[in-house]
């Protein structure tokens, strides 16, 4: 180690911490504004859930969907 490494060190560490900057004051305003009119938004139209198509096709029209036939299929050989 180079010599007086751990002095540096301490020093550094000692050192007083930048301070955190504080948020503007357009980001202090905006931020909440935001954030209500984005819970305010998701009240009136709820987020739509997301769907699966696979899952789908077997409530379709009993004859032409693919659950009818692969039910139908494992009947045929009972």
């Amino acid at each position: 180690m180079a010599p007086g490494f751990a002095e540096r060190l301490i020093l550094k560490a000692q050192r007083p911490h930048t301070p955190v900057k504080e948020p503007d004051f357009i980001c202090r305003i905006f931020g909440p504004l935001l954030s209500f009119f984005k819970n305010f938004y998701e009240l009136i139209d709820p987020p739509k859930p997301s769907r699966t198509q696979t899952l789908e096709e077997f409530s379709d029209f009993p004859p032409f969907c693919i659950g009818y036939i692969y039910f139908k299929a494992l009947n045929q050989g009972r």
